[in-house]
């Protein structure tokens, strides 16, 4: 765990921990296209040009796909049914 150290962590955990780590790879590639959107591509040269094009083209659909995924999981929880004893 971060800054914490190590723990066990229990099996019904580890979607809810898979959940953070999803949100906070969605942050970091929000940032990334944040960088990259807003660079001024006057100011480069046509191979710093075409290089920050290609990253833009890239990070783009890493970011939308981290969305979806995230969305996915979070309906998955939504809808989740209560456990049932086992008889």
């Amino acid at each position: 765990m971060r800054e914490k150290g190590y723990r066990i962590v229990n099996p019904n955990e580890h979607v809810r921990l898979t959940n953070r780590e999803i949100k906070r790879a969605e942050r970091r590639a929000r940032v990334a296209v944040d960088i990259i959107l807003h660079t001024d591509m006057d100011l480069l040269t046509d191979r710093e040009r075409s290089i920050a094009i290609m990253a833009a083209t890239r990070v783009q659909p890493i970011l939308a796909s981290l969305i979806g995924e995230q969305k996915t999981l979070k309906e998955g929880n939504k809808f989740k049914l209560p456990m049932m004893p086992r008889s």
